[in-house]
């Protein structure tokens, strides 16, 4: 009845107090709700983008002849409590084929692909002819329609390219285009983009050749079967990870314990390696932040709880004079305070959740599911419980006073001043953090809460300052005779809640400079990394198979180099060697994301090609060099242990020469017949080259043939280089010439 009626009384107070405590539960379950939402999104954002990264590759690891290795038995491969993560299986066959027509036969074969794919059939657009019904039938691309003038009923002799034997005769039924042709469909082996005729040595190729499935149940083919699936984003929940990574890693082994003979080809592993650590960040900042928010919302609901119980002390005072003891007393203010802290916390619990279902419908794009992690109501707990904490100290603290002192408005004057050990304490963090910031690599929790607790310690060493100015400020009006200052200076400094004011006052701004930067630098560390990620404002992959054709198109497009600047990969075979990225440094430096920082002044000028040295140009099919060598002398070698390492007596040398060709771009290596020693006097060399289209040359450099290690030193001297356009080849001065560096053994990275 007392607390009924005592809240209908102080509605409004109770409202507030309501409020405050509804901003503390929203806050504490806000944090974790959103930080694993956060997490499911970065997984499902995650396996969604790199959907051929994440995909299981499983195909068998070598040729086979009938029906050994069906595509359905590798799906076994597969845990069945990782199945429903998974797409359905998506089966097929194939065969890599030397073919030719008889217009053709006796050429070199040009290549392709016959493939079977489960449902292939749906995703072509068939613009001639029909899908193939029976064994032998093949469709083919629109392209090599162009390309290799094939016609319907056109009859391909194809082989395999592996066994070099078998095969047998297709039929060409129909052309297609594919409906989209880098669709998730065909997981990385793409139908289309292989099609280009002979040139030089390369025979040329076909895209791909579909069939039906009935082609590769006899025995004349050496065929590969596949079975390809991805997880299905939104579904795999982070709990999955895990196991998906143990899956990935232990597959290829699984299939050698099982007896059957296949491959997984995955990224999934490193994928999963990538969503924890970006796992990392939410679950450090997201709560932390959270909870500094939550803890200024203590701070206030400590402010209006003071404020509450300080505007209580007559009715206090009166209770304790009428008889009541401060226990009870104690306990029933408890009670009219806490309830309405409770409903408010709990109530926050229920706003939190519909803050996370507007912000997952909006930022995250429902990229997560709805979920009750334990941290949630753990967080809504203690929540509850800190703020029924506060209630019980704010009310204790006042209603132990002595009753003297409750009916004061002003409390009397301490003889010393005090700092609390919790201030005291704060501080030292604040401090602590602030040389941590500095100091550290900014990482941990301990730089995301420095803001607030910098804000604190600055409100807080502020505040114990206030206190004893204001006392100086009213002992000095008070002599002046300025008797109203004298009375608010001094009922400043007999408050303490002055301090817990000020300090809240410094924690919200703290908070609000804090957000701001990290808003403003996140901006910004989006922008360079997406810049640094992607290259340029905009990027245009280019799928060339020469660099001649690749510069032509740049040109033809952009000869000006006013939006384009051509970049070529080169990816060696070996994953242990270096990568190669080639650039034209004038424009990179304009028009790529950030180019002017590539590297220094130094390292610019030795990228920049020699601009006053001419190309050397010949149209020939062969090159001609006369040559002499002298002072030839065997290098003795040693071991690392010192130990001479006896390789014999020299026996040769070898000129070789680098080239490019005019027609497609490409370099190839022209070696010349080896000198043999002893040498007394020039000898003319003569190499073959496939330069009647005109070629460049680029390089001259030494070799040694393949039996003759021993080491040498000499030299060998250059007096006539021709070809068949030119009797007398001028290169140059030795200005004009460049010496390849060499890597040291102290040597651990090349710089431009």
């Amino acid at each position: 009845m007392f607390l009924r009626r005592a809240l209908r009384y102080r509605w409004a107070q109770a409202l507030v107090l309501t409020g405050i405590s509804l901003l503390i539960g929203a806050c504490a379950v806000f944090g974790p709700w959103f930080a694993r939402a956060v997490e499911q999104t970065v997984m499902t954002e995650t396996l969604s983008g790199q959907r051929l990264p994440a995909s299981w590759l499983l195909a068998s690891t070598g040729p086979q002849t009938g029906t050994a290795t069906r595509p359905e038995d590798l799906d076994k491969l597969l845990p069945a409590n990782l199945k429903p993560l998974f797409t359905p299986p998506l089966h097929g066959i194939y065969n890599d084929v030397g073919w030719s027509t008889p217009a053709t036969e006796g050429d070199q074969s040009p290549s392709a692909r016959v493939r079977w794919r489960d449902g292939y059939c749906a995703q072509l657009d068939v613009t001639e002819g029909r899908c193939p019904q029976a064994a032998n039938e093949v469709i083919a691309s629109t392209v090599d329609k162009t390309t290799w003038d094939f016609r319907v009923g056109t009859t391909l002799t194809a082989t395999p390219s592996d066994v070099g034997k078998g095969g047998g005769r297709l039929t060409i039924v129909g052309f297609y285009q594919p409906k989209e042709a880098r669709g998730d469909f065909w997981y990385g082996d793409y139908p289309t983009g292989h099609s280009h005729q002979p040139a030089d040595k390369d025979p040329g190729a076909a895209n791909e050749f579909f069939t039906d499935s009935a082609t590769f149940a006899g025995t004349q083919w050496s065929q590969r079967v596949t079975s390809d699936f991805r997880p299905i984003p939104g579904v795999a929940r982070l709990g999955d990870l895990d196991r998906l990574k143990e899956a990935t890693e232990t597959v290829n082994g699984n299939a050698r314990e099982i007896g059957v003979a296949a491959q997984n080809t995955s990224s999934l592993a490193t994928l999963v390696d990538q969503i924890q650590a970006e796992r990392k960040q939410a679950t450090t900042i997201i709560p932390l932040v959270m909870v500094q928010v939550a803890l200024f919302a203590v701070v206030v609901l400590a402010l209006a709880l003071a404020a509450v119980v300080d505007q209580r002390r007559p009715e206090i005072a009166l209770s304790r004079l009428r008889g009541s003891s401060t226990r009870r007393t104690q306990r029933a203010l408890s009670i009219e305070l806490g309830l309405p802290v409770l409903v408010g916390t709990l109530l926050g619990g229920l706003a939190g959740f519909g803050l996370l279902l507007i912000v997952c419908a909006t930022w995250l794009r429902h990229g997560a599911p709805v979920e009750l992690p334990w941290t949630v109501p753990a967080a809504l707990a203690v929540a509850a419980v800190l703020a029924l904490i506060v209630v019980v100290l704010q009310v204790r603290g006042t209603v132990r006073q002595s009753i003297s002192n409750l009916l004061r408005r002003v409390l009397p004057r301490r003889r010393g001043r005090t700092i609390g050990v919790a201030d005291l304490c704060i501080i030292v963090f604040a401090v602590a953090g602030l040389i941590a910031a500095l100091t550290g690599d900014g990482r941990g929790p301990l730089p995301v809460l420095t803001p607030a607790l910098l804000g604190l310690a600055a409100g807080l060493t502020f505040a114990h300052l206030l206190l004893p100015t204001a006392g100086l400020v009213s002992r000095s009006a008070l002599r002046q005779g300025r008797l109203g200052l004298a009375l608010g200076a001094l009922q400043i400094s007999r408050r303490p809640a002055v301090t817990r004011i000020v300090a809240a006052v410094a924690v919200a701004a703290a908070l609000l400079t804090f957000a701001g930067q990290a808003s403003s630098i996140a901006a910004a560390n989006r922008e360079t990394r997406s810049g640094y990620e992607t290259g340029a404002e905009g990027v245009l992959r280019m799928n060339a198979l020469y660099l001649g054709s690749f510069l032509q198109t740049v040109n033809q497009i952009d000869p000006d180099r006013h939006w384009l600047t051509p970049v070529v990969m080169a990816h060696p075979p070996s994953p242990d060697t270096l990568q190669s990225e080639m650039i034209e440094p004038a424009s990179f430096r304009r028009i790529a994301f950030q180019g002017d920082r590539l590297t220094d002044a130094q390292g610019w000028q030795t990228l920049q090609a020699p601009a006053n040295v001419a190309p050397i140009q010949f149209r020939s099919s062969q090159l001609t060099a006369t040559v002499a060598v002298n002072a030839i002398k065997p290098l003795i070698s040693r071991a690392a242990n010192g130990d001479t390492i006896d390789g014999g007596t020299p026996k040769s040398v070898v000129l070789r020469a680098n080239v490019v060709s005019h027609r497609d771009g490409s370099r190839f290596l022209v070696s010349f017949p080896p000198v043999r020693f002893p040498a007394t006097k020039p000898v003319v060399l003569r190499a073959p080259v496939e330069c009647l289209g005109g070629c460049d040359l680029l390089r001259l450099g030494i070799g040694r043939e393949a039996l003759d290690p021993a080491g040498l030193q000499g030299n060998l001297v250059i007096s006539k280089l021709s070809s068949d356009d030119h009797p007398t080849i001028a290169l140059g001065g030795s200005d004009a010439w460049r010496t390849v560096p060499q890597l040291g053994s102290d040597q651990s990275s090349v710089t431009a």
